[in-house]
């Protein structure tokens, strides 16, 4: 697992990120997922393969986009594949009482 301090500025978050798909939840209440590909010191993002999702749910496919940095809520690292590869599907859901189905593609509990 990740040291916490490999990751002591919010620009090393995202550095761990790049290349990863992301969760990306905008103040418009618009939520889209996608590989980050780049950022700047202002937080515009450039994503590809990206997908707009409306409650969890596909919407469309957009391919590659950028975000204005001063869009965005929140950036969050898509941790399930490290959590389906580890077998803790069965201690999340417990813990939190929820269901994950074992085709999802995203986790975002905050």
């Amino acid at each position: 697992m990740e040291n916490r301090q490999d990751v002591s500025k919010p620009f090393d978050a995202l550095n761990k990120a790049k290349d990863k798909r992301v969760i990306v939840d905008l103040k418009n209440q618009k939520q889209f997922v996608g590989t980050l590909k780049a950022f700047d010191p202002h937080i515009n993002i450039v994503l590809e393969d990206a997908e707009e999702r409306v409650d969890g749910e596909l919407k469309r496919k957009l391919g590659v986009v950028f975000i204005r940095g001063d869009t965005i809520i929140i950036i969050s690292p898509q941790w399930f594949k490290w959590v389906k590869e580890h077998r803790l599907w069965g201690n999340i859901q417990e813990k939190f009482h929820i269901y994950i189905a074992e085709d999802v593609d995203s986790i975002h509990i905050i």
